[in-house]
């Protein structure tokens, strides 16, 4: 007698955390590409001044509902793909305002060629680690973070006497330049985060990361020809920069602007509240606005944007990037995100340099179970579970 079983799927849990909204996705990562069998976003009431205590309450408030609604779903199998899967593991990916990120240079120098063994690498990085830890923890970084915990640590390039190799393990060289990648979560968020998953979804596995390096990573798979390009993660109150030269992330900063901060202008410049600015903004996007309504929202948000504007310039010039030439991805929320589009192409000249994190070539790599509506943020964090997990796209 046979007995037939559907085969196991490898489902993870995505969950997306940010200053203006939390989303979460379940992810079915056993195909040739992810499939995202259920997505849900919740965005946050902006306030006048960003209260993390709030902001915090908040998230957690929003993951429970969020959380439960999976678990109801599971229960009635009214998500008709997951009926008699469960959830793997849970990848956290982590946004503004709870982490913090470098990337810095080790410098070893040698009078004569030294041998570089898996101890002495260890002990260089773990140094650097411990050196940006404490720098952070001094800083109003470190007041706003509370106890911390390391999540990446990671070596970006390596060069020996002055040249790029693919692995330094047991070379020889008298100069090494080590670039690397450090960052560090709230640890009181992210212990939250869990317990709440475990406590709902019964996760017992968890992988963490931050958003902008995870979409790096994936606009690197998508787009393997592009050595030299800038990403723009616009969240709500800020807005991460990551730079990236010959491949590797070479720099990155924030600009202590977001999407945030133009409806918060609208919102005070036009006396409306947050739904009549959102309302307003979408409508000047699609042209559905009256001349004089769109007039004054252009003159509202404009002096908001100019200030963005003139911050990423300032931030490219300590980067000592060229802009020119090179792409530009952009990540923002949809309501605004024909403003901070039509911003940066006027920086780069071009309107082909300008990429939405959403293009269709993330689209094309996700598909989609049944009712759900696409999330750009959640399709390119299902992307980098995937291929952080060992599966590449054919």
């Amino acid at each position: 007698m046979f007995s037939w079983k559907k085969d196991k799927r490898k489902l993870s849990l995505i969950c997306d955390i940010s200053d203006c909204d939390i989303g979460i996705g379940i992810a079915d990562l056993s195909g040739d590409f992810p499939r995202l069998l259920y997505a849900d976003r919740k965005l946050f009431p902006i306030e006048e001044i960003l209260d993390l205590s709030g902001l915090e309450r908040r998230t957690m408030s929003s993951m429970k509902e969020m959380t439960r609604k999976i678990e109801e779903a599971f229960f009635a199998t009214s998500i008709y793909e997951l009926s008699g899967d469960s959830i793997n593991n849970a990848q956290i990916f982590i946004s503004s305002p709870w982490y913090s990120s470098r990337i810095s240079t080790i410098n070893i120098s040698r009078d004569t060629p030294v041998l570089l063994d898996a101890h002495l690498l260890e002990s260089a990085v773990a140094e650097e680690e411990r050196k940006f830890e404490r720098e952070v923890t001094s800083s109003a970084v470190g007041t706003r973070l509370g106890d911390m915990k390391a999540i990446e640590r990671e070596i970006l390039q390596t060069k020996l006497n002055g040249y790029k190799v693919s692995s330094p393990f047991m070379k020889k060289a008298a100069n090494v330049d080590i670039l690397v990648l450090n960052s560090v979560v709230s640890n009181r968020i992210l212990t939250l985060t869990e317990n709440t998953l475990i406590h709902n979804l019964s996760v017992r596995f968890f992988y963490v990361y931050t958003f902008p390096h995870a979409a790096f990573r994936v606009v690197k798979l998508l787009y393997p020809h592009e050595s030299d390009f800038l990403m723009a993660h616009v969240t709500g109150e800020e807005t991460h920069l990551v730079f990236v030269r010959d491949g590797v992330i070479s720099a990155i900063s924030n600009i202590p602007r977001g999407r945030n901060s133009v409806i918060r202008r609208l919102m005070n410049e036009v006396s409306v509240d947050y739904e009549i600015a959102i309302s307003y903004l979408r409508s000047q996007q699609s042209g559905r606005l009256g001349e004089k309504m769109r007039n004054k929202v252009k003159n509202a948000i404009g002096e908001e944007l100019k200030s963005w504007n003139d911050s990423l310039i300032s931030s490219i010039e300590v980067a000592e990037y060229a802009v020119a030439g090179k792409k530009i991805f952009l990540s923002v929320s949809d309501d605004v995100y024909r403003f901070f589009d039509a911003t940066l192409k006027n920086i780069t000249a071009d309107e082909r340099f300008v990429v939405p994190l959403a293009d269709n070539l993330v689209k094309n790599n996700v598909s989609y179970g049944r009712h759900v509506s696409p999330d750009h943020k959640l399709s390119v964090l299902s992307l980098f579970a995937k291929w952080h997990g060992g599966y590449h796209l054919q």
